[in-house]
């Protein structure tokens, strides 16, 4: 498969010479960047974003560079908010900004282009996977990581590297890509992140869970109208991936196919599929031909109960969702109320079809998961709730696991959806408040696995205290940081039943994050 990514790469770079290419420009990183995705998703909820789609991420620089040029073309709508939100995001993205608003394409070397730095002091537990934090599993005591990226523009292309040291003396390429633009479409191909999705609390096919991983990747930048009379059916937008997971699990270097396509009928709603295959390996058949690539995509051959190994050569795991979000930017017209916008999102998941069948042809799935939310803002606090269960399982099937792939949907032990993990159930609360001195979070999230499995479940309570600053060291000239922001948390969670047996564990993480953009 590695081959093949490598062969799709140098057809795409072939093609520079026929097609015009554009500038590319970085994705920005979920986990070192949580506060600037914050103010997007509150601009977006009130109604000054009103194009930026906030369900493909990582968004590139140049996007979040048009979604701050929104916030203030738009800024009629809360001028107040407006500033607010623009003063906070344009030091960070400054150049972007500027880049896009000039149409200047300049090539550049930034040999250290952002540094982050975090600390975390763990106790009562011992390989505690931190959810949604790119992989990361904690051990009893002090852990820290230190990420430094640098950037290379040239000639139409863009180097992205990103090392990481961590205190257990492991140093690797935590993210390596090169990216390229072409008549409005994004090309990346190396190691990174995606999260599909616009769950607060983790969505059901892709997060940022697991660590960057090998993939080629191609989107459009922004949503588009299709052409002649289509175009009244509203705008679109697509990301497709084909990435490689690890050798170290039992199906080695198998495979996740990964596409989603979002549809616009109308300025509040959004309305999206996504898709995942995890298909080949070692053991398995490897696909070469279109034919193949139908039959994954088609999924006609998935779970046959034939006893001929001939019969399961598509036999693959797939997953699949679907996600509506209504944005409730209106609510800024009563004034009787407190709240400027909102959102309202539920998505459907389905773990693979099932044979024969359902009513009608269609196909049924072994297992469903749903998320419902609701999210709040005044501009300055936000209020959330999300419910997400996975227990939905027929036949024996569990969300996240497969016949075929005994690791299940994972990727270096992490699952690659939602956290939870299958056969479990999450409440969630957040309430978020914008200080003078920092914004400050609370969130409480109860979590309880083996919900149908088990004869004695492992419940969570999840106590979380978040806060985080932008600094300003402009006046520290020997730094050279124009951009510096500050995390801290506080985390407890009560665990009872730990593993599904009769002993609890309570959980304590202190951690101290620092974000240099230079």
């Amino acid at each position: 498969m590695k081959k093949e990514l490598i062969l799709i790469f140098i057809l795409l770079l072939i093609s520079k010479i026929s097609m015009a290419l554009e500038m590319p420009s970085a994705t920005v990183p979920i986990f070192q960047y949580q506060r600037e995705y914050q103010i997007l998703e509150r601009a977006k909820e009130i109604g000054l974003i009103k194009n930026s789609d906030l369900s493909f991420k990582p968004l590139t620089r140049e996007q979040f560079a048009r979604a701050i040029i929104e916030i203030y073309n738009n800024r009629a709508i809360s001028p107040s908010l407006a500033k607010k939100f623009f003063d906070e995001l344009y030091p960070v993205f400054k150049s972007s900004v500027n880049s896009v608003l000039k149409e200047e394409n300049e090539n550049y070397i930034k040999p250290v282009n952002n540094i982050y730095f975090s600390t975390f002091s763990l106790s009562g537990i011992n390989n505690y996977k931190l959810p949604y934090s790119e992989g990361y599993s904690l051990k009893n005591g002090l852990n820290s990581r230190l990420d430094i990226s640098s950037e290379l523009k040239l000639s139409r292309f863009l180097i992205y590297l990103e090392p990481e040291y961590r205190l257990e003396d492991i140093l690797r390429l935590n993210r390596g890509y090169i990216t390229w633009k072409l008549d409005g479409l994004n090309f990346l191909f190396g190691k990174d992140n995606i999260w599909w999705g616009n769950a607060e609390n983790g969505d059901l096919l892709f997060t940022n869970n697991v660590r960057p991983w090998l993939m080629f990747k191609v989107e459009n930048d922004s949503y588009k109208k299709l052409p002649w009379i289509f175009k009244y059916l509203g705008e679109w937008k697509f990301s497709n991936i084909i990435a490689q997971l690890e050798k170290e699990r039992v199906r080695s270097y198998a495979h996740i196919w990964g596409m989603r396509l979002a549809w616009k009928p109308f300025r509040n709603l959004e309305i999206a599929g996504t898709r995942a295959i995890q298909f080949g390996g070692k053991g398995r058949p490897n696909y070469h031909s279109l034919h193949d690539f139908w039959e994954l995509f088609t999924a006609n051959n998935e779970n046959v109960r034939d006893t001929n190994p001939e019969a399961h050569k598509y036999d693959n795991n797939q997953l699949a969702s679907i996600d509506i979000t209504y944005y409730l930017n209106w609510l800024n017209k009563f004034n009787f109320q407190p709240f400027k916008g909102g959102k309202f999102y539920f998505v459907y998941g389905g773990d693979d079809a099932l044979k024969p069948v359902g009513p009608g042809g269609l196909p049924l799935p072994t297992g469903a998961a749903h998320i419902l939310g609701l999210s709040l803002t005044t501009g300055l606090t936000d209020l959330k709730f999300e419910y997400t269960e996975t227990t939905d399982g027929n036949n024996g099937a569990m969300w996240y696991s497969h016949h075929m792939y005994p690791n299940g949907y994972t990727y270096h032990g992490f699952i690659i959806g939602n956290n939870i993990g299958g056969d479990s159930e999450s409440y969630f609360f957040k309430v978020s408040k914008d200080f003078k001195f920092a914004n400050v979070s609370f969130s409480y999230n109860y979590v309880e696995h083996g919900v149908d499995r088990k004869s004695i479940q492992e419940k969570e309570h999840i106590y979380s205290l978040k806060a985080n600053k932008l600094l300003n060291l402009k006046n520290f000239s020997f730094l050279k940081v124009f951009s510096t922001r500050l995390y801290t948390s506080f985390i407890y969670d009560n665990i009872e039943h730990y593993d599904y047996t009769s002993n609890n564990k309570n959980v304590y993480l202190f951690s101290i994050g620092l974000n240099l953009q230079f």
